[in-house]
């Protein structure tokens, strides 16, 4: 390719005039090189574009490089270079092969170093359009299964230019390599540390297999988006529209290929943790705050629901309740949550409907800092919800009967969190600690009494409620 044959030309010669191997001023600079004491053969043709630059012209360029300017002699060839393969909209030109010309836009870059021979490597990541984004792709199960893997993998796409030669801050040599990706998985790697990981290892296995180089994985991003003085030009390959072509199948295949599909869509809805339906009340009524904190309370709601609110036999009327379960609400006293009624509430019930669950020793319930709670019975249900208003005091139970999950939660008092003045009464009574006073271990024993039930902010224990014990039937009759 003529501009990767340009630029190793130039930085050979660069190289050369560093070395002092090079003819005197005058003399043809483009000689190739032979053993001291034996006579140089004729001058090769030279690359494209370099033909008018003499060996001072060559020095010169060099030093403007080394400052980080552009020479103007290359900035003209540049803009040639440019017009040459794109477009008047600045767009890349796609040649009959399918390949384009592009200048990427720098990302970010990678310095590692060759554990042979302890040489410094960059490796700059900069991205273009024209090259695809990453994708998830399926892998056969006997590949899979070689492998250790999982059946999906991720495909990232990407260019490895040729290799040049640099110099680090001190001036030492150093090799630089040039990659494009596509935008979004430069940006996919800027966010997420994971995916650099792994955006990084597969660049050196690239460049393992195309130079040999055998890369330390131990590697560092220097504060800077490109390692050089100007953003190398690279051919890539552009995805070309397909043409359709319109594929006959059999009735078999079809149905084959829609059975795939199905299974493959029912074996992902399996794991996937569904949100279950739930309801949140606040209950504004103090008396009440109370009884619903008991189990017993519960039963009885259920058991008046289970004689009042059905018809049938036993059959029917748990089987009624199982979908149809409802809390009946009152005015200023019991209201489900509005956005608007959590600042007259006393406490908050939040009833689930777990309707896969038999028991309820799998689930999972959380109060987070009083503000949040999260409910999962794993590759079943998860719900995550964030409060109205602060809590403590948290107490679950379950219904096997009719597979409901009560969560009761006190509001938090802030009074109880600011133990000011029991402090300051305990300070001025340490001198006459001599006379115990029944009357001061009072307040104490109350504040330890409230302050148990804060501490406990992580609850798994899930209290099962089995409605034949509470309405006092025989166990033997069990209803599915």
């Amino acid at each position: 390719f003529e501009m990767d044959q340009f630029q190793a030309e130039l930085q050979a010669a660069i190289n050369a005039a560093q070395t002092g191997h090079v003819p005197q001023p005058g003399e043809e600079p483009f000689l190739i090189n032979q053993e001291e004491g034996k006579p140089q053969q004729p001058p090769r043709q030279k690359p494209p574009g370099l033909e008018q630059f003499t060996h001072e012209q060559i020095v010169e360029m060099y030093k403007t490089i080394s400052e980080g300017k552009m020479p103007e002699e290359l900035l003209n060839m540049q803009n040639n270079f440019e017009e040459k393969y794109t477009d008047a909209e600045g767009n890349p030109i796609i040649d009959e092969e399918g390949g384009a010309v592009i200048q990427p836009t720098p990302g970010f870059v990678v310095k590692t170093k060759d554990i042979n021979d302890q040489s410094k490597i960059f490796i700059n990541m900069t991205h273009h359009d024209l090259v695809e984004p990453f994708e998830e792709k399926s892998i056969p199960k006997e590949e899979a299964a070689k492998i250790d893997a999982s059946e999906t993998g991720i495909r990232i796409p990407l260019s490895l230019g040729t290799v040049r030669e640099d110099s680090d801050k001190r001036g030492d040599p150093v090799q630089v390599f040039d990659i494009i990706w596509n935008p979004k998985t430069v940006k996919q790697a800027q966010k997420d540390a994971g995916f650099r990981q792994a955006m990084v290892e597969l660049a050196f296995s690239y460049i393992t297999q195309k130079h040999g180089r055998n890369l330390d994985l131990r590697f560092t991003i220097p504060k800077m988006k490109y390692k050089g003085a100007t953003v190398q030009y690279q051919r890539v390959k552009a995805k070309k529209n397909p043409k359709i072509k319109e594929v006959h199948m059999t009735e078999e295949e079809k149905r084959q290929l829609e059975e795939r599909a199905m299974e493959e869509e029912r074996r992902k809805e399996a794991l996937r943790e569904k949100e279950p339906k739930w309801n949140l009340f606040c209950i504004m009524d103090s008396r009440l705050n109370k009884d619903f904190a008991s189990s017993d309370y519960l039963s009885k709601l259920v058991k008046e629901s289970f004689d009042n609110d059905c018809t049938g036999d036993d059959n029917d009327r748990w089987s009624h309740l199982l979908d149809h379960f409802e809390l009946k609400q009152q005015f200023d006293v019991f209201e489900e949550y509005d956005g608007l009624n959590q600042d007259e509430a006393e406490g908050l019930l939040l009833v689930v409907s777990l309707p896969m669950l038999a028991r309820g020793h799998a689930i999972q319930c959380h109060n987070l800092r009083g503000q949040f709670i999260q409910i999962q019975v794993p590759t079943l249900y998860y719900l995550g919800l964030g409060l109205p208003i602060e809590t403590n005091n948290v107490v679950s139970y379950y219904d096997c009967k009719i597979r409901r999950l009560f969560v009761h939660m006190t509001k938090k008092a802030v009074e109880a969190v600011q133990p000011t003045e029991p402090v300051e009464s305990e300070e001025v009574t340490e001198p006459v600690e001599k006379v115990p006073s029944p009357q001061k271990e009072k307040p104490e024993e109350k504040i330890e009494a409230r302050a148990e039930p804060e501490e406990t902010d992580l609850m798994d224990d899930i209290i099962e409620i089995d409605t034949d014990e509470h309405f006092g039937r025989e166990t033997g009759t069990k209803v599915q």
